[in-house]
């Protein structure tokens, strides 16, 4: 019920902060481990592929950090057994190539850098 109304609040949001609070959120409950990855994989990913094409930079930019500091990090979310696999990678290419520098360079950044940059 929780993680429908994040969703239903945030994640569809029209107002791009709210958006952008969610896609954070998400990532502190990945770095967090407060749910499974299966878990986020079936009620939250879904939302996190989709917000990264929203018309707006900054969610973009927030998708973009938590694939690279979280996601792809996994083998869990990189692996066959993610339902989402190929919608996440097709996700990551995308955001590597936006039209706006500053996704592309965090979508591109090390990791080592990421680390360095808050959420």
């Amino acid at each position: 019920m929780l993680i429908n109304d994040l969703i239903e609040k945030l994640a569809l949001s029209e107002k791009w902060h709210a958006r952008q609070i969610y896609v954070q959120g998400c990532h502190r409950i990945l770095k967090d481990h407060s749910i499974k990855s299966d878990q986020f994989s079936k009620e939250l990913l879904p939302s996190i592929i989709t917000l990264s094409i929203d018309k707006t930079p900054n969610v973009r930019i927030s998708v973009a950090k938590l694939l690279s500091q979280e996601l792809l990090h996994s083998d869990y979310f990189t692996g066959s057994q993610n339902p989402h696999h190929d919608d996440l990678m097709n996700a990551e290419t995308k955001l590597k190539a936006d039209v706006d520098s500053d996704v592309r360079y965090f979508a591109n950044l090390p990791t080592e850098k990421l680390e360095q940059v808050s959420v």
